[in-house]
Formats: structure tokens, sequence, C-alpha cells
């Protein structure tokens, strides 16, 4: 894979990190290398200092034992100076101790050489005491001549001794050059791998710089370029970079964009010369339809004028009818009155018919009892003969009786044939009653269809003014809408000059960009459609409707 086709993200975490890891690395290694260092000098303050001190001390107790040791025999322990035994005692004593801590360490350390050496030296140190305190004990009891004797022995003991001191001391300061050396060399180590470190960083980091500006800042310039082309109205630039990465992709998205814009620039212009002269040729059509439109809106007044006739004429029809429906309705009501009293009479006559019949009925019956009573009177009158003079009387009465029932007869039959006659008036009464109800009820059925007619005339008429009435509402607002439609004819013209005003302008904008390979005759179309379109949008805007 090519570091070009890296992705900028991956370029800039590279060079920032390779320095940083670096720095990261050497600061670790810078941590714990100074640790060390310090580590050493504190052992060697803490520890090798304090050791060495202890050899120091040794040999100034060394030093102290014969001091002291030569001062009691130079003044013999006369006048109170007897205390040279207990000063050299405590500095014996001392020795010894700082003999033991040497043995402790070299112990803890395992150093066999150096144990050897602390017995050596205990040893020489015990005989160099012990000399010396004899040295200084002769001095005291046998005086020059005793002590002289002895301080020969002690002068071989105390140059045994520094013959067994020297080596020690010089190897406690080698210790301690050597320890300081070994400081010093580790801080130099790491001041050369810190000067290594620091040039490497400077390197790294300027090498970063190198490779971000060649594939990071180039790129960059190379799209600033670019863009400020696009800016300047250049759509024909074209860029060359062969890369992948964030800042390729970027100019490889302008490159692309500046010929989407050439393209879309392009139809553009066509678009705006298509829409100036499509504005022209809406304008003129604008100018002809407000012309019908006002030929329209005179027409709609004329016929709204005649559906207000029209109008108030059907709704005095639909006033009549219904004032006829009224009346009509009025006749059937009474009508019906008028059937209901002949069906009241025929029920009537009916009735009074009945009760005729009965009372001749009755009349028969009478007649019949006359009839047998004037039978009766007939055997009464037989009787009578039959008995004689005795039955004189009884025959008289028989003979009235028999007057009465004929009498009686025919009273009964002129009373029947009366009623008789009577019956046959009521009769023809109710037949002729019964007609009159049928010609009644023909006449209630004449009626109510007069009247539904009368109804259905009027709902028509009701429904006709209605009708009327909307379609003079619907008239007057086709005579709204026509107005309406004339401003908005009226607007639509003056829309159509702003748009023939913004299609030369956008035309005029357009030409402050130059793409590659356009057509010349594209460029030019906003002065032949504004040419051509001022006439008749000036014609419109000054139109009224």
């Amino acid at each position: 894979m090519r570091w070009v086709d890296v992705s900028t993200k991956a370029k800039l975490y590279t060079s920032f990190l390779i320095p940083l890891v670096v720095i990261m690395v050497g600061g670790t290694w810078l941590f714990f290398s100074s640790q060390s260092a310090l580590d050493s000098a504190r052992t060697v303050s803490e520890k090798r200092l304090t050791i060495n001190a202890w050899s120091h001390q040794m040999r100034l107790d060394v030093v102290q034992i014969q001091q002291w040791l030569t001062d009691i025999s130079a003044t013999r322990g006369l006048d109170g100076l007897n205390d040279g035994f207990d000063e050299a005692e405590k500095n014996y004593k001392s020795y010894l101790a700082h003999v033991e801590k040497y043995r402790a360490h070299y112990k803890q350390t395992d150093n066999k050489a150096g144990l050897e050496q602390m017995a050596l030296l205990s040893g020489r140190v015990g005989t160099y005491y012990v000399m010396g305190k004899k040295m200084a004990q002769a001095y005291i009891d046998e005086g020059p001549a005793g002590g002289n004797k002895m301080m020969a022995e002690f002068d071989k003991a105390a140059e045994a001794m520094s013959e067994a001191m020297e080596p020690f001391i010089v190897e406690q300061k080698r210790l301690i050059h050597s320890d300081v050396a070994s400081i010093e060399s580790h801080i130099i180590s790491t001041l050369t791998v810190s000067i290594v470190l620091f040039v490497f960083v400077i390197i790294a980091i300027v090498a970063a710089s190198l490779v971000l500006d060649r594939s990071v800042v180039t790129p960059l310039k190379h799209a600033l370029k670019f863009v400020k082309k696009l800016t300047k109205g250049d759509l024909s630039a074209t860029h060359k970079y062969d890369a992948n990465d964030e800042v390729g992709q970027l100019l490889s998205a302008l490159g692309n964009l500046s010929e989407q814009l050439s393209e879309v620039i392009g139809a553009i212009q066509i678009s705006a010369d298509e829409m100036s002269e499509t504005s022209f040729q809406i304008a003129d059509d604008s100018l002809g339809l407000s012309q019908r439109t006002e030929e329209q809106a005179s027409s709609l007044e004329e016929t709204a004028a005649s559906m207000e006739q029209m109008t108030s004429t059907v709704k005095h029809n639909a006033e009549s009818a219904e004032h006829a429906e009224a009346l009509a309705q009025d006749n059937q009501e009474r009508a019906v009155r008028g059937g209901m009293l002949a069906k009241e009479t025929t029920h009537a006559m009916e009735a009074l018919s009945k009760s005729s019949r009965r009372v001749v009925d009755i009349i028969s019956t009478i007649d019949g009892i006359a009839f047998q009573t004037n039978l009766l009177s007939l055997n009464a009158a037989v009787e009578a003969a039959r008995a004689g003079e005795q039955g004189r009387g009884f025959a008289v009465v028989a003979s009235e009786v028999r007057e009465l029932a004929l009498r009686s007869s025919e009273a009964a039959k002129e009373i029947k044939k009366l009623i008789e006659d009577s019956v046959g008036f009521t009769d023809n009464s109710v037949d002729l009653v019964n007609q009159s109800a049928e010609m009644l009820e023909q006449i209630l059925s004449g009626a109510k269809s007069v009247s539904d007619f009368v109804s259905e005339v009027a709902a028509a008429s009701r429904e006709q003014a209605a009708g009327i009435e909307q379609v003079n509402n619907a008239v007057t607002q086709m005579d709204l809408m026509t107005q309406r439609n004339a401003e908005v004819v009226e607007r639509t013209a003056m829309g159509c000059k702003v748009l023939q005003d913004r299609s030369n302008k956008l035309t005029e904008l357009i030409d402050y960009f130059s793409v590659a390979g356009a057509d010349a005759a594209v460029r030019n179309t906003g002065a032949r459609t504004n040419a051509a379109g001022n006439t008749p949008l000036s014609l419109v805007s000054g139109q009224k409707v």
C-alpha cells in the first residue's frame, strides 16, 4: 500500500505517534536510569560514606590510642595526667566496635576477603594496644630507660598496624571512587542517551513535518487553489493528484463538484432560456386569456340578471302553487267532513228503516191478534146462539168485540200500509244517501288527487325556485371567480414580467462561470427572450379587469 493512499488520519497519527513513542520510551528509560542513579547516589550517601566513615574512625582510633599512650608515657601519669589509659581503652573499644560493624557488613555481603581483613586488623590492633600499654607502663614504672626499650617494639607494632590499615583505607577509598565513577558513568550514559533521543525526536519531528507538508499541506494547497478557481467562476479547472487519502478524496470530490456544477449550470442556462421563452409565451397567452375573461365576465353579468328575473318569476309561481295547495287542502277537508255527515245520515236512515220494519212486524202481530180476536168473537157468538136466552148478553159482548177486532184489523192494515210506504220511502232515501256518499267519496278522491297534484306542483315549484336560486348563486360566484381570475391573469402577467427579468438576471449570473465546452449560443439566450417579451408584458401590466 502506497503512503499517499494512507488516510490523512493515519498519517497524522503516525507523524505524531512516532515522536511521542520515542519521547515516551526515552522518558521511561531516563526515568528508570535517573532512578537507578539516584539509588546509587543514595547507596553511596547512606551506606558507602557511612562505611567509609567507619574506616576513618578506626584510623582515628589508632591514632588516638597512640596519642593517649604517648602522652601518658611523656607525663608518666603525674599531676593527675593518668587518664590516658582510659581514653586509649575507649578508642580501642571503638575500633573493635567498628571492626564488628565491618564484619556484620561483610557477612551480609558474603565478602570473605573483608572478613579475613577484619580478623587481621582485629589481631593487629590488639597487639598494638597491648604494646602501647606496656610502653606507657614502662615509662611510668622505669622511666625513660625502661620506656625507651619498649618504644622500639611499640613502633614495630604501630608499623604493622599501619601496614594492615593502609590497604584497608585504600580499599575503602577505592570503593568510594568506584561508586562515584559508576554514578558518573551512569549519568554520562544517561546524558548521552538523552542527547541521542533529543536529536532523534528533532529528526522525527522534522521528518513528520516534511511528510505532513508533502502528504497533507501540499495537497491542501492544491485544493485551496482549486477552490479559489471555483470561487472565481472557473469551472474548467482540473486537478492531478493521484492519492486515495482524505485530501485526495477531497480533490476528487471537488473535481466531481466542478464537473457536476458545469453540467448543472449548463442545464440552468438552457432552462433559463426556455423559461424566458416560456414566460413570453405565458404573457402572450395571459393577454388573450384576460380579454376572454372580460367577455366571459360581461356574459355572466347578463346571465346573472336574467337568472334573477327568472328566480323572481319562479318564486311567484311557487307562492301561487302554495296558495292553491292550501285551498285544495281546505276543500279536501270539507269534502271529508261532508262524506262523514253522509255516512252518519246513511246510518241514521238505516236505523230508521230497521225501526219501521220492526213496527210493521208489531202491527202484523196486532193484526194477527185482531184476527184471532175476531175468530174468538165468532166462536163466542156461536156459543151464545147455542145458549139461547142465557147467552144473549154474551152474544152482544161478542158482537162488540168482533167489531172492535174488525176495526183494529182495518186500522192495523192502514198503519201497516203507511209504515210500509214509509219503509219504502226510507229505503229510497237510504239508497239516495248511499249514492250521495259514494259521490262524495269520488269527489273526495278527486279532491285528494287535485290536492296531491297541487302539492307536487308546489313542491316542484319550490325545488325549481331553490335550484334556480342555486344556479343564480353559482352564476354570481362564477362572476366573482371570473373577476378574480381576471385579477390573477393580470398578476400572472406581471409575474411573467418579473420572471423574465429574473431569468435575464440568472443568465447574467451564470455567465460569471466559465464552463468547459459550454455552448456560446446558450449564453446569449437572455437577450433574445428579453427583446421578445417586453411589448406584451407591458400591455398586460397596463390592462384593467
